[in-house]
């Protein structure tokens, strides 16, 4: 979906920082920061409307 510009490269970028702070914070024992966690949420919020924007 990304690589045919369906979904942006920029949020494509922010859903796999996502993936690496959680494979930190699951494997590594690293913390995430509250400033890191909101935006996020904040990133994840924009990803399901998008997905819900392409739904019929």
């Amino acid at each position: 979906m990304i690589k045919d510009g369906t979904i942006s490269k920029d949020l494509g970028r922010s859903l796999k920082r996502a993936e690496e702070m959680r494979l930190l914070a699951d494997y590594d024992g690293d913390s995430v920061e509250m400033p890191d966690a909101s935006t996020m949420v904040a990133d994840a919020k924009i990803f399901v409307l998008a997905i819900e924007s392409m739904m019929p």
